[in-house]
Formats: C-alpha cells, sequence, structure tokens
C-alpha cells in the first residue's frame, strides 16, 4: 500500500504561515515578560538603595553623608537632628544666661 500525500501550495503557505505567526507571538511575550522582570529589577534596585541612604543618613549623628552619582557629589544631612541640635544649644544657652 503505498501512501501519497500532496499539499497544495496554499496549503504550505497557510502552515509556514501559521508558524510564523506562532513563533512571532511567543517571542513578543517572551520580550513583554523580559522588559516588565527588568523594570521591576531597576525599580527594586532604586528603592533599595533609597532605603540604604535614608537610613545612613539617620544613623550618622549630625554628621553629612557624600552621595556622588556620575559627575556630581553632594553631602546630605538630617535636617531633624540639626533642629534638636539647635533647640539644645538654645536651651544651654538661656539655662547658662539665668545662672548669670
Amino acid at each position: 500500500m503505498k501512501v501519497t500525500i500532496k499539499y497544495s501550495v496554499k496549503q504550505i503557505i497557510v502552515f509556514f504561515w501559521l508558524v510564523f505567526s506562532i513563533a512571532y507571538i511567543l517571542i513578543d511575550l517572551y520580550q513583554g515578560i523580559a522588559v516588565a522582570t527588568y523594570n521591576k529589577a531597576y525599580l527594586n534596585g532604586q528603592g533599595d538603595a533609597f532605603a540604604a541612604l535614608v537610613e545612613k543618613v539617620k544613623n550618622e549623628k549630625c554628621e553629612s553623608v557624600s552621595v556622588t552619582h556620575q559627575k556630581g557629589t553632594v553631602k546630605i544631612i538630617n535636617v531633624d537632628c540639626l533642629q534638636q541640635n539647635t533647640v539644645q544649644k538654645m536651651e544651654e544657652r538661656n539655662d547658662e544666661m539665668i545662672a548669670e
């Protein structure tokens, strides 16, 4: 028994079009997932860096923390600490003036 399979040109074109379409859709889905993953990792990294910076500034005892980004450098200091020290110094001065 001989089996002969004949396909028309139209069937072959539809088959390859279907394979190409499925491959294109899968590649697009993969790239979308990859971009979403990279963006999530980038945002998590930014959040972690900012949280570390805040903790470092909080833990310094009224000393500035240098932060460098690309070509610029700034010093950051905890304003609450400065305000607290200013109030304490003013109270000490008032106590000294009263004692005199």
